[in-house]
């Protein structure tokens, strides 16, 4: 989770070691409320690398948005 401290980033909001706790709890609640649908990414060796989640979709027509996305750092610029 501290991969590349990304937290301190001013341009995107990543939760810190210390609120990922909420940051996750908060997910499962928006889950649970029908608002969004969080996720994660898992590298080859089954680690977590990202967590995404999206939110605001509609129907008949689905149109949703990106409500959080972050990727570790250590899994930048790889494909």
């Amino acid at each position: 989770m501290a991969d590349g401290d990304l937290w301190r980033l001013w341009y995107t909001h990543v939760p810190t070691v210390d609120s990922v706790g909420d940051y996750i709890d908060e997910a499962l609640a928006m889950r649970d409320a029908g608002a969004a649908m969080p996720f994660v990414v898992r590298d080859a060796d089954g680690v977590i690398a990202a967590a995404r989640a999206i939110a605001g979709w509609s129907q008949p027509i689905v149109v949703s948005r990106l409500a959080t996305h972050w990727y570790a750092k250590r899994v930048w610029g790889t494909h």
